[in-house]
């Protein structure tokens, strides 16, 4: 078990780098640097490193080879053009939206974090992640289809599209909260395809417990140059992320398990807000009838990053998990058990034709 390295981990996504062993950095930095890919950390732990100086220290001491950081350097480079190109994409999304009468909001994700609590050098940008309304979906495939993007599965060697038929789309409206990714190809060599979600509901399908996007679309409001979700709802939003993670089959079918990122956003979100901005957080979570999962989901972060915020949302509903998936949860969740099975997990690949056969394939 990769104790050293998840030790490291933690400590420089939580910004405790005092805890470290400064005078070398001895651990397994080939093991850690995959660590914190898997785990969409590598671009937060890459800038702790370099602006604390312990990135020279570790070069330095020759446990961190220099062509893995440089290779690592390379990386949050072409992370930073991601961020650019996806924010790019996200104002010609949002005025083709505009234009066909869709009510939408970014629901989560970068454009929503960054540069609350991260800088674009840390945030890993992968794809735009929307509300709407389920009436608006026509409207949402025409417009997206307008500026290039279509639902469909993306094929890394050909650099095409793989479409999807009537049957997929009424087979994944029916098993999920919103429609298959929308992908739209791109010429480029360094930014090959971009990626948009577009959810109908909030909550978890497993459970059934889910509402309708609209109740966080009728407090949206306009950052920039897009429409987001009201700054009270974004704590709802980043907990049931977490808890769909550990509930939903989807995310264990297509090995999309838990990572660690998720557990730093809603860390960093809720020790980002003031008193007055928390608790009216917390209301908007009693409001939608979610505080058993928020609870659930701070209570799965506290394992690894503590914060005294989480432990007031801890306090809201302690029955968010039954005893069978808490102990489950906590199995996963633990400070030096979960990252490493995690890791392990992915690299061995997960069993995708059960969630395959409802939904009848996987976007991108």
């Amino acid at each position: 078990m990769a104790t050293k390295e998840i030790e490291t981990i933690v400590a420089l996504v939580s910004e405790k780098e005092d805890d470290l062993n400064r005078a070398s950095l001895d651990v397994d930095w080939n093991r850690t640097f995959l660590l914190a890919l898997w785990h969409k950390v590598a671009f937060i732990v890459y800038e702790r490193l370099r602006t604390t100086g312990l990135l020279d220290t570790a070069i330095g001491s020759g446990r961190l080879p220099l062509l893995l950081a440089n290779h690592w350097s390379q990386l949050v480079a072409v992370n930073q053009v991601r961020h650019a190109n996806h924010s790019a994409e996200l104002e010609q999304i949002d005025a083709a939206l505009t234009a066909h009468g869709v009510r939408y909001a970014v629901g989560k994700g970068g454009p929503l974090l960054i540069p609350e609590i991260y800088s674009p050098y840390e945030r890993k940008m992968y794809d735009v992640d929307l509300l709407a309304d389920r009436s608006h979906s026509e409207a949402v495939i025409e417009a997206l289809r307008g500026i290039g993007y279509q639902m469909g599965a993306y094929d890394r060697r050909t650099r095409t599209l793989r479409g999807i038929g009537k049957d997929d789309l009424r087979n994944w409206l029916l098993h999920s909260r919103g429609l298959p990714n929308f992908v739209k190809v791109a010429d480029s060599r360094l930014i090959d395809h971009s990626i948009c979600q577009v959810q109908f509901h909030l909550g978890d399908t497993k459970t059934g417990k889910t509402r309708p996007a609209g109740v966080l679309l009728d407090g949206r409001v306009r950052r920039n140059r897009f429409w987001a979700i009201e700054r009270a709802a974004v704590l709802t939003q980043l907990g049931l992320h977490i808890y769909r993670e550990f509930t939903d089959e989807s995310f264990r079918h297509w090995g999309m398990g838990s990572n660690l990122v998720k557990f730093a956003d809603l860390a960093r979100w809720v020790d980002h807000l003031d008193d007055d901005e928390f608790a009216e957080s917390v209301d908007v979570v009693r409001l939608l009838g979610h505080t058993a999962e928020i609870s659930a989901a701070a209570r799965l972060t506290g394992l690894i990053l503590g914060s005294p915020r989480l432990e007031d949302l801890v306090s809201l509903d302690r029955t968010g998990m039954g005893r069978a998936d808490r102990d489950r949860a906590v199995t996963r969740s633990g400070l030096y058990d979960a990252m490493d099975q995690i890791f392990r997990t992915a690299a061995d690949g997960a069993d995708e034709s059960r969630w395959s056969k409802l939904v009848g394939f996987k976007t991108t």
